[in-house]
């Protein structure tokens, strides 16, 4: 069986999401309740959720797009 790695933190007071978005936690749930089940479909290891800076962020993604991400962010973009 296949080793995964798996992290997850749904918390419904903290992740909003409008109706239909794909990460909203009530769509999600279920995925979460098979993968932590007693018979998971496949070999789970967890991994710790931890704080860190915006380097390694930046080490995989583009710096402009999430500069101008966090930009939209902090002006209450996405708001529904």
């Amino acid at each position: 069986m296949q080793e995964i790695g798996f992290i997850c933190n749904l918390h419904d007071d903290l992740h909003h999401a409008p109706p239909g978005h794909p990460e909203s936690a009530r769509r999600l749930q279920p995925t979460v309740n098979l993968l932590t089940s007693d018979s998971p479909p496949v070999s789970l290891t967890a991994i710790e959720l931890r704080s860190f800076g915006e380097e390694p962020i930046y080490a995989v993604h583009d710096r402009t797009f999430l500069d101008q991400l966090k930009s939209f962010a902090e002006h209450g973009g996405g708001q529904y």
